[in-house]
C-alpha cells in the first residue's frame, strides 16, 4: 500500500479517506490481478451507485 500514490488520485486529505482511498485501491489493484479482463467495479458506498472505472 502506498500512501503517496493515494494523495495523488483522492481529492480529500483527512486521514480516515486517506486511509480508505489507500485500502480501496490496494482491493482494486488485488480486483486487476485475479480479473484482468474486468472493466467496471460498482460500489454502492456512499450513495454512488454509478460504474467506476477500475484503475489500471
Amino acid at each position: 500500500m502506498d500512501v503517496c500514490e493515494t494523495m495523488r488520485v483522492v481529492e480529500d486529505y483527512k486521514p480516515l479517506d486517506v486511509e480508505c482511498a489507500t485500502m480501496g485501491l490496494a482491493l482494486c489493484r488485488g480486483i486487476r490481478e485475479r480479473y484482468p479482463d474486468w472493466k467496471h467495479l460498482i460500489d454502492g458506498d456512499g450513495g454512488d451507485e454509478n460504474p467506476q472505472r477500475l484503475p489500471d
